[in-house]
């Protein structure tokens, strides 16, 4: 099968290596740095000039109409949907995936439409609940995840992206958050064909959002997490023949490791910055903002994010034990990584644990 991955900073890397291992034809294009991802797998480079116009051409180019055109961000949404309409076969965009990201008032007004509750309940902390649905109904099982946003331990600090997350599937669809959120959008996105992974994202003591599209960190969890590969999972759902994932880990974690002048940008990234050695590559390290370079893999993210680190187990702590392990072998200098992801997740997953797990 034939993938185009179009990411912004590099977070399609991953994904684009994972469906080049399971033997597919798999290329990468990246909107931010033509330089992610070279020397590791196919890139698509990307003229500067012309803007979204230019950038729909290249796509045009080098994908087929057997080509699945992977979007990484719910920003691509109308593009993807131009080119839905000419025939291609697009995953992860759509004006639905868009507006319900960049546009509150329409998903305000959605929440109201389906009388879904926006308000944190009595959980606590940030968490999050992922299903997927393939046109039709949602797919077993759904996750529960706990993602930490803080620069720094404790969850202090700017607010960055994701620094970690700890993923679980349910073993059940009996949760009755699930049930009172996103059980209900169930003839919605049957009415819309909607194919992917839907979320409740709940921040602490924050407002509950509702969120289309790929999570990351947790996609690069996921993708280790489940037994099939993970191409023909997308292909099944596009084409809205999936029903069920089977799974292999009782928990997941990934922890994010970075250089300045993350969380911040900076048009100048270094170019010679070597943070790991390529071998490494399938011993829980996951590259999103670098390249290869003969046996070395160089920064070329403008935001400073390098790599994920993943680790996986039948605890909390096991998972946890498995990623901080790993980590030493990837040190390099001003490297910047939490040491605490998993405390949120060993202190509230008795809540969600209680909550239809079992």
């Amino acid at each position: 099968m034939k993938f185009l991955t179009v990411c912004v900073r590099g977070e399609g890397l991953p994904i684009a290596l994972r469906l080049q291992e399971e033997g597919h034809q798999s290329k990468l294009c990246c909107t931010d740095s033509s330089l992610v991802g070279d020397g590791l797998v196919e890139t698509v480079k990307l003229r500067r000039e012309g803007g979204p116009v230019s950038f729909a051409r290249t796509i045009r180019q080098e994908a087929t109409k057997d080509t699945m055109i992977i979007f990484t961000r719910s920003s691509f949404g109308y593009m993807a949907e131009a080119l839905q309409k000419e025939g291609y076969l697009t995953f992860g965009a759509s004006p639905f995936h868009q507006a319900m990201q960049d546009n509150f008032t329409y998903a305000n007004s959605f929440s109201e439409v389906y009388d879904l509750p926006t308000t944190p309940d009595t959980l606590g902390g940030a968490y999050a609940i992922e299903a997927w649905f393939n046109g039709e109904d949602f797919i077993f099982p759904i996750f529960g995840l706990f993602p930490e946003y803080g620069f720094m331990a404790g969850d202090i600090g700017p607010a960055t992206e994701c620094a970690g997350v700890t993923g679980f599937p349910f073993k059940s669809f009996r949760s009755p958050r699930f049930a009172s959120t996103l059980e209900k959008l169930r003839p919605a996105l049957k009415k819309m064909d909607y194919k992917g992974p839907i979320s409740i994202d709940v921040m602490s003591g924050a407002v509950m959002r509702y969120v289309c599209g790929f999570r990351f960190d947790f996609i690069y969890l996921m993708m280790q997490m489940i037994e099939q590969p993970f191409g023909r999972l997308l292909m099944d759902v596009a084409r809205g023949m999936a029903k069920a994932m089977r799974v292999r880990f009782d928990y997941g974690m990934c922890v994010r490791a970075t250089f300045p002048p993350y969380p911040n940008r900076n048009d100048n990234p270094p170019t010679n910055l070597a943070i790991g050695l390529a071998q490494d590559l399938k011993d829980g390290l996951i590259p999103t903002g670098v390249r290869q370079q003969e046996k070395s893999l160089i920064m070329a993210s403008f935001t400073g994010d390098a790599f994920c680190v993943s680790g996986f187990g039948a605890t909390i702590k096991e998972a946890q034990s498995s990623v901080y392990r790993k980590i030493p072998a990837f040190m390099s200098p001003n490297i910047q990584f939490r040491i605490d992801i998993g405390a949120v997740a060993l202190n509230q997953i008795g809540a969600l644990l209680s909550d239809g797990r079992e």
